[in-house]
């Protein structure tokens, strides 16, 4: 992708690197086929405290559709490194009722040993929501109640819009 190999430009930021994007670029290159609405896009990444502006991509694996997403997901986290990750995460939704979307995956394009990839989920009921949330870190019953009471007066049992859960790795 031509767009792609125009990154160089952003080498005017210090801690700027390719090298994570060029693991997962062949992965997610979208195909004449491709089905997504987009591949990638950039974000800046600005953190309190720190005085470096760093560039995230934001890919998307459902670029060559929703059935084989999954599967880009698992390749995509496995050429980043996090084959451990990946085995967590389908533990995880092995769980589910429901098949989650994969909107997208973030990635933070850095220099520094701790850049962060983050992988979003959507889901579309509150069971599936809980059951991933229940696997995070710090869970408890009482945060997830007063959260889920904060994020959604009524009972329904569709979520509309459907909430994005992310897992940081």
């Amino acid at each position: 992708m031509k767009c792609l190999e125009d990154l160089h430009s952003l080498s005017i930021f210090n801690n700027f690197s390719r090298e994570r994007l060029k693991l997962v670029e062949s992965i997610l290159r979208p195909t004449k086929e491709s089905e997504g609405r987009y591949a990638f896009w950039l974000g800046p990444s600005i953190s309190a405290g720190n005085s470096e502006v760093g560039i995230k991509v934001y890919l998307n694996p459902e670029i060559h559709g929703t059935k084989q997403a999954p599967d880009v997901l698992e390749a995509s986290l496995k050429a980043l490194g996090f084959a451990s990750a990946w085995e967590d995460i389908k533990q995880r939704l092995a769980l589910l009722k429901d098949v989650p979307g994969f909107p997208f995956i973030s990635v933070d394009l850095t220099t520094s040993r701790d850049g962060r990839v983050k992988v979003y989920f959507s889901v579309n009921t509150w069971s599936s929501l809980k059951c991933l949330i229940e696997g995070a870190v710090g869970y408890s019953e009482e945060k997830y109640t007063r959260w889920i009471k904060t994020l959604h007066r009524k009972s329904a049992r569709v979520l509309s819009p459907s909430p994005l859960c992310s897992f940081e790795i």
